[in-house]
């Protein structure tokens, strides 16, 4: 059984890759569904302050390390998404940093569906949750693999490997120690698989 990991489409998801690249068993994606249009709706919806974007922003520059490469195949909706499941037969699928919202159709298919977070679940679910736990002083955390369901990051709780943020470093910083467990977690996923 092949599982299907689909990383996100910036340097964390890069650095993601390098780790799972060379495990047998698995095809990965990129989700390139992002984009600025939907950072816009993001933003007018107030799912996330214009200031967050920036400090998001600013860590993504600032941050070593590469995104995926051109060469790894793309995912940019759920049409082409349930296309490469229908051609591949995957039996899981494990997002990992991915933007893309999947909908229902795919949810109700029958595939196992996780979705790794780099924050605690339920208090720190969806976009900005490193954010909110530095502001909330939230500081014990944990980079959780869920089910994935309708509604954001609200599945079942698979597993989780904790982890420590640190007030006194930058965001970029604690962004790093987040997704350095996260990455761990998938990786283990993986491996279990």
């Amino acid at each position: 059984m092949t599982t299907l990991v689909i990383v996100g489409n910036d340097k964390i998801g890069g650095e993601a890759l390098q780790k799972i690249i060379s495990i047998k068993g698995i095809d990965i994606f990129c989700d390139r569904s992002t984009n600025l249009n939907r950072v816009f709706r993001l933003i007018r919806r107030r799912k996330i302050s214009f200031i967050l974007v920036m400090k998001m922003y600013l860590a993504e520059i600032q941050r070593k390390g590469k995104k995926p490469g051109k060469k790894i195949p793309t995912i940019k909706s759920n049409q082409n998404l349930f296309e490469r499941i229908k051609e591949n037969k995957y039996k899981k699928i494990i997002l990992f940093r991915a933007g893309l919202i999947v909908n229902k159709k795919i949810i109700d298919s029958g595939i196992d569906i996780y979705n790794i977070h780099a924050a605690s679940l339920p208090a720190f679910a969806g976009i900005g949750s490193i954010n909110k736990a530095l502001i909330l002083k939230a500081y014990s955390q944990s980079a959780t693999l869920h089910r994935l369901t309708e509604s954001i990051d609200s599945g079942e709780i698979i597993s989780e490997i904790g982890y420590t943020l640190d007030p006194s470093k930058s965001y970029l910083a604690n962004e790093n120690i987040a997704y350095s467990s996260a990455i761990k977690l998938l990786v283990n996923t993986i491996e279990k698989s």
